[in-house]
Formats: C-alpha cells, structure tokens, sequence
C-alpha cells in the first residue's frame, strides 16, 4: 500500500506545477469566451478608476492571476502585490473575485462581522469535502457544527481522572516516548533529521487527544496513514487551477493530482470510519475528544448512527487531527531550527528552565505553561515562520463595508498573516529571531494585537489552546535535557513545496544530553 501510495506522490508531482500551461489547457474550452473576457477585463479597470474599489494587478482573460502566482512560493508573489497596492488589494481568480487582506485590524473588523462567515465554493479545496466537516461549511450548518464542537473542547479539557487533566497525562505520555527515541540519537556525535519523529510522535499524540486512539508507533495502518497525510498536504493548493476551473479535472495535466486527492480522502476516512466504530461498539466510553462530541451530537439530537450525522462526524475528525497534527509537527521543527542555530537564546531558554525548574525533576505542564521566554521563543517563531500564511480564506455572505470599500456579495476574502507578522509599521526588525518582543519590561508576555497564528474572528482555529499546550510541553521538555548543535548546512528559507503549509527545509541536528545538576 505504501508504495502504491508514492506512486501517486510522483505522478501527482508531475502535474502539481502545471499552473503556468493553464492558458494553453483552456484555450479549447473557452476560446470563444476570450474577446469577452477582455472587453469585461476592460471595463472592470475604467470601472475601478472611476469607482470606490481597491487597486489590484492587471490580471488575464478568463483566467485572471491564476497564472501569475509562483504555485510553489505563492507568498512571495503576494508579497509583492502587496508592497505595490497596499493594504487591501483585489484578484480574479478564474471567475472568483477576491479580496486580500494585509493591516492585521482590517482582518480582524472583517472576520468578526457574520457576514464574512462564509466558506468560498472552492471545487477542491473545499468541495472535495462534499460540504462537511468544520472548514468546508457555512451558515447555520457551521454555526451548529462550531458550537458542538466548542463544547465539547471545553468538556474535555476540563476532564479529569484522580485530580489530574486528562489531556495533560496524553500530552506528557507521548513527550516521553519522543524523549526516549532522542536518547538513543543524544551522544553529541551523529547527526540525524528529527522531523520523522516529531511528525510521527505529535500525529500519535494528535490521535489520542481527538480520536481517542494511540497507535504502536511500527503499526503499518497508522504509517500508511501518516504517508496519506503527508502526500495530501503538500497537493492541497488554494490556487489549484481546479478549484476555479473544476472541468479541469478531466485534464491529463490536473487529473492525477484530483483523483489523488480523493482516494487520499477515502482512505483516510474508511480509517476514522473504523475507530468511530470502535468507540460506538465500546458505549462510547470516554478516551478522547471525540467522544465528547459523539456525547454532544446525541444530547442535541444529532444521533451518530444516522448516516448524514456520522458522515458529518468523520470530516470533523479529519480536519481537527490534520490540523492540528501538521501545525504542531510543523511548528516544532520550525523552534528547534532557530534555537539549533541561535545558541544564545538557547542558552536563555536552558537557564529559564534551570532556574524554574531544575534538570532532575520532569517538569509539569502547569510550570512550562507560565516560563515567558519560551513562550515568547514559540510565538517568535509563529510570526517570523508563517506556518499558515494564507490563513483559512472566507466568503462575504452579504455585501460589507471593509476599509473604505464596499465589498460585494459572494467574495473571497484572504488574510494575508505572511504581511501581517513582518509588517515594518507593527515589528521592529521583523526579519530578525526576536523573542523578546514578546516580553514586557515586567517580564511578563506582552498581548500584541496583531499576532495571530490561530487566526482571528469566528473562524479562528478551535483547538489553539490544545497545541499551544503541545507546543510549550515539547519544546521545554527537550531542551530541558538536551543541548541541540548544528548537523549540516542549514536555512531559514522554507521549502518550495505546493501545499497550505511553510515547512523548513530538511535539516540535521546533534543531541548533547545536559548533565543533571547537584542536588
């Protein structure tokens, strides 16, 4: 299985990139439809002279910036765009209007206001999700979805055993197992890639705390589920030509990467579909998030075994593991890079934990929760990293004032974080590793209104709590023991990879287990 699915990783690569022939792919469709389109494209550009719209770039006919967008560095181009047109700026997209975002409290104003609640009708981004889940809904199914879902996360991180949270003992748990498999690596002399394990540890960790499941880390069904995953996430594309063109799916450029895609998904889901079965067949016995939410769907009656309900259950299930296992992983990797090759800050994280702590005791969640300066070391990273730097795009269900622009119904709207957290206006230096902006002259962590790696508004991501909680529990656990040095060549550049992520690019460390202080 797993060598049919790399199969589909390289014939999917082959045609992930194919955006700059998208041109010639629709000339046979829409050729007719070209003398139009530029007349529209036309008056669309005296319209927006003569009228209160935002500035924007001269886009193509029919196709409108799909073609102009580096597919694998989409944020360096709007970037650019950005620095040219200013704060609000619009796009075409195939036939989709859109409007990107960059002043972190314009984002906030708009995705606070209901009537950007929406979620855009992308063909493959979303419409791949047949209209389920908690990303690719809208309106009152999204409202009721969002609400079982808050709920039940607050149910369950109150959930205590013998006086001690739940989801701390799976958090802790799992540390521990990656800590083990460091210490076989920890003799300061070989260098190894880290990335393998912290993926394969935090998606564990991930599936326990939402899917109630931990798996033998050799167990073939769980490997085949992290190969799925990690081919999916680097296929999904906001600017996949097919979420604006869905005949282009029958297209041999773009037919591979779709009809992946959907096999990933079935996969994926015959795989909860089963662990929703196991707790069903156990009564529902609590051991992790979703059972809190099968408990919730039924006191509201929403009975899991109707099949719409349980359908609506596994893309729930889908989209909080995914993403919660590939931002943490993801983050990790990203904190463990800088402090590798930044070793005063380094040094300034092992002295916190040193002096709040001490190296011969475990450290407790409660105590890593409140240590300012690897606090601020993990948002630094969030803001300079951009793991999301497209952030979840929304739709205006209604015309809405943003700005000085009237925005109008049926719109997509992108906050654009990748600007937002290097913004000269808002950060001093911003292309500088700086935890200390986070800290205030009392020591304390500074709130800055325009830090938002969880998103903002009533689409913010739902379990922000859970991997900050992760975040912080891993990062101080393995530098509390461990001195990390450079393995190779390394950057800061992330990888140009297609895909909804940043990630770094590969990188090896050494491990220097620290010596435990006299009691």
């Amino acid at each position: 299985m797993l060598k049919r699915i790399n199969e589909w990783g390289k014939r999917a690569t082959l045609t992930v990139c194919s955006t700059t022939c998208l041109v010639v792919d629709l000339l046979p469709y829409r050729v007719n439809a070209i003398v139009d389109s530029l007349n529209e494209t036309i008056e669309n550009i005296t319209r927006s002279i003569n009228s209160n719209e935002p500035p924007g770039p001269l886009g193509w006919p029919v196709v409108g910036h799909l073609t102009m967008i580096d597919y694998l560095k989409p944020q360096t181009t709007f970037n650019i765009w950005a620095q040219r047109y200013g704060p609000i700026f619009k796009l075409q997209l195939g036939s989709m209007p859109v409007i990107v975002l960059t002043d972190p409290y314009d984002i906030i104003d708009a995705f606070n206001n209901p009537a950007l609640s929406g979620k855009p009708p992308l063909f493959v981004t979303t419409g791949i999700m047949d209209g389920c889940g908690i990303l690719s809904v809208d309106r009152n199914l999204w409202a009721n979805q969002r609400e079982i879902i808050e709920t039940s996360l607050q149910n369950f991180q109150n959930w205590e055993v013998n006086g001690e949270l739940v989801y701390y003992s799976i958090i802790n748990r799992h540390v521990d197992l990656l800590l083990e498999q460091f210490f076989r690596k920890a003799n300061g002399v070989h260098k190894f890639d880290a990335h393998p394990y912290v993926e394969l540890h935090v998606s564990n960790m991930m599936s326990e705390l939402f899917l109630g499941r931990a798996f033998h880390l050799n167990d073939p069904e769980f490997k085949k589920q992290l190969s799925c995953s990690a081919l999916g996430s680097k296929l999904v594309n906001l600017f996949n030509p097919v979420n604006y063109f869905p005949v282009l799916r029958h297209w041999p450029n773009y037919a591979a990467t779709y009809n992946t895609l959907r096999e990933l998904k079935d996969i994926h889901h015959e795989f909860l579909d089963g662990i929703i079965q196991e707790h069903l067949d156990s009564g529902n016995e609590k051991k992790g998030l979703i059972n809190f939410i099968i408990e919730e769907m039924h006191r509201l009656g929403f009975p899991v075994t109707d099949p719409d309900n349980r359908k609506q259950l596994l893309h729930v299930a889908a989209d909080l593991f995914g993403i919660a296992s590939k931002t943490v992983s993801t983050t990790i990797m990203w904190v463990l890079l800088h402090l590798t090759h930044m070793s005063a800050i380094q040094a300034r994280v092992h002295a916190e934990l040193d002096s709040a702590i001490g190296r011969n005791i475990k450290p407790r969640i409660s105590q890593l929760l409140n240590l300012p300066f690897i606090t601020a070391c993990i948002f630094e990273t969030q803001r300079k990293c951009n793991v999301a730097p497209f952030g979840l795009p929304h739709w205006t269900c209604d015309d809405v004032q943003i700005g000085p622009y009237m925005i109008p119904k049926n719109t997509m709207v992108i906050g654009f974080l990748y600007v937002v957290h290097t913004d000269k206006a808002y950060w001093r230096s911003p292309e500088m590793f700086e935890p200390d902006r986070f800290i205030n002259p009392g020591g304390d962590i500074r709130d800055i209104s325009c830090f938002m790696p969880y998103l903002v508004g009533q689409r913010q991501c739902l379990a922000g709590s859970i991997a900050h909680t992760a975040l912080m529990t891993i990062t101080g656990n393995l530098l509390q023991v461990f001195s990390f040095s450079p393995g190779n060549d390394w950057s800061f550049q992330p990888k140009e990879i297609a895909g909804l992520r940043l990630m770094p690019k590969d990188y090896f460390v050494r491990l220097i287990p620290r010596l435990l202080l006299p009691e």
